[in-house]
C-alpha cells in the first residue's frame, strides 16, 4: 500500500481520507445512510434520525450526536457530543460523481487538546494514534468491500490463515504505518504545558 492510500493531515486536528469506487454517487450513498449497510463496515446505529438537525448513535453512545448537514446524495456530517471535551468534533462523507464512478472524501476534526491518554509526545494534544487512524482506514476499506459484493476484508493479502487471521494481519500492518506516518507527517502544535 502506497502512503496515497493513507489518511492526510489537512491541518493538526483535521485528517481526510479520499477514495474512489466504481459506483454511482447513489450507491455509495446508500452504503452511508442505510443502517443495514452502514452496520456492515462500520458499526449498526441504534438510533438514525437521518436529516438536519437529526440525532444518532452508535454502539451503544460510543459515537453519538446530531446530524449538522445532511445533502443527500453529496454531503452528511456528524457532530459527536461524547468524544468533546470542548469544541466540536466532527466527522463527514462527502461525495462527486466522477467519470466512472464516485470520489468519496472523509473528514474527521477535533477539537484542539482532544488528546488520547498515552499519546506520543509529538502529538500530545490530538487523538490520532494508529489504532483510529487504522480503523477509519480499515472501515473505508470495508466499505469497498460491501459495495462490490465480496466478504470484508477477503481482498487483504493473502496468508495461511483464516480470513480473521488475514484481517487481523491488516490491522496490525496498518497500525504500524500509521504510527510512522504520525510521526513523519503530523503538523507542528503547540508545546505541551508545563
Amino acid at each position: 500500500m502506497s502512503n496515497a492510500d493513507l489518511a492526510r493531515f489537512v491541518d493538526r486536528y483535521t485528517i481526510e481520507y479520499v477514495r474512489t469506487f466504481a459506483h454511482p454517487i447513489e450507491r455509495v450513498w446508500k452504503a452511508i445512510v442505510d443502517p443495514a449497510e452502514i452496520g456492515q463496515w462500520f458499526e449498526r446505529p441504534t438510533k438514525w434520525d437521518i436529516r438536519e438537525g437529526g440525532s444518532f448513535r452508535f454502539h451503544d453512545d460510543y459515537l453519538a450526536g446530531l446530524i449538522l448537514a445532511f445533502e443527500p446524495p453529496r454531503l452528511i456530517r456528524f457532530r459527536d457530543n461524547m468524544q468533546a471535551t470542548e469544541g466540536v468534533h466532527w466527522f463527514q462523507f462527502a461525495l462527486a460523481p466522477i467519470d466512472g464512478g464516485t470520489r468519496l472524501t472523509f473528514t474527521h476534526h477535533v477539537p484542539a487538546g482532544a488528546a488520547r491518554e498515552g499519546q506520543v509526545e509529538h502529538a500530545w494534544d490530538t487523538p490520532w494514534w494508529p489504532g483510529l487512524l487504522e480503523g477509519w482506514h480499515a472501515a473505508l476499506d470495508g466499505m469497498a468491500d460491501m459495495m462490490d459484493g465480496v466478504p470484508i476484508g477477503s481482498r487483504h493479502p493473502p496468508t495461511t490463515g483464516s480470513l480473521e487471521v488475514r484481517r487481523r494481519e491488516r490491522t496490525l500492518a496498518l497500525q504500524s504505518q500509521y504510527r510512522a506516518h504520525v510521526d513523519a507527517t503530523l503538523p507542528p502544535g503547540p508545546p505541551r504545558p508545563a
